[in-house]
């Protein structure tokens, strides 16, 4: 299922015709991209650095330089943007290197058929690891705000956890409050009970 449109595309071609057959490829598989077309280096790497693209398209033989060299600085200046090769001719051996060294998939501009579902797919899966990069950068902030409060606090917290039972935190407070380090407690998750009086 195509993604939610519009959505930002560099493409590096330098033939016009290859270009507009791309774009109005996408057009009719129902994908509205904001496309970028640049047809050298210098251009290529300038937009690069300028703007953040949800996708990049990368001809694979250009004048001067290889899709290799173009999927490498891609990969460099936006490593989380999937990269697609297309290629009007590209044996096995360099499509396996270019999957190697990155590129979410490759393309033959006579087989364009896969154009939509290879766009549809990387964008997917793009999004899929840009939430699960969010996800994880909000439990580190929220990791990071209970370790300050429990550093800062003068009540006694620890954490235990099961299967193995483990200690995983222990607070500064938990050694002045019940005298025991923090070594007493990783040594043993129980160790806390021979603390608490009999009644």
């Amino acid at each position: 299922m195509p993604p939610q449109s519009p959505f930002r595309l560099l493409h590096l071609e330098d033939s016009i015709r290859d270009a507009e057959l791309i774009a109005a490829r996408l057009e009719f598989g129902g994908l509205v991209a904001e496309i970028d077309q640049v047809d050298n280096w210098d251009a290529f790497n300038s937009a690069l650095v300028q703007q953040p693209y949800d996708i990049i398209l990368c001809d694979y033989n250009l004048p001067g330089y290889d899709g290799l060299a173009a999927l490498k600085l891609a990969r460099e200046k936006q490593p989380h943007t999937p990269v697609i090769v297309i290629s009007g001719s590209i044996g096995e051996d360099e499509a396996v290197k270019c999957l190697h060294q990155g590129a979410t998939d490759y393309l033959l501009k006579g087989r364009l058929e896969r154009l939509i579902p290879a766009v549809s797919r990387a964008l997917n899966e793009s999004e899929q690891r840009d939430q699960q990069r969010r996800a994880e950068e909000k439990l580190r902030h929220s990791e990071e705000r209970f370790r300050q409060f429990a550093e800062h606090s003068n009540d006694a917290v620890w954490i235990v956890e099961l299967n193995p039972e483990r200690i995983a935190y222990v607070s500064p407070a938990v050694e002045r409050i019940w005298g025991l380090s923090a070594a007493a407690f990783s040594e043993s998750a129980r160790v806390w009970l021979a603390a608490v009086h009999p009644e």
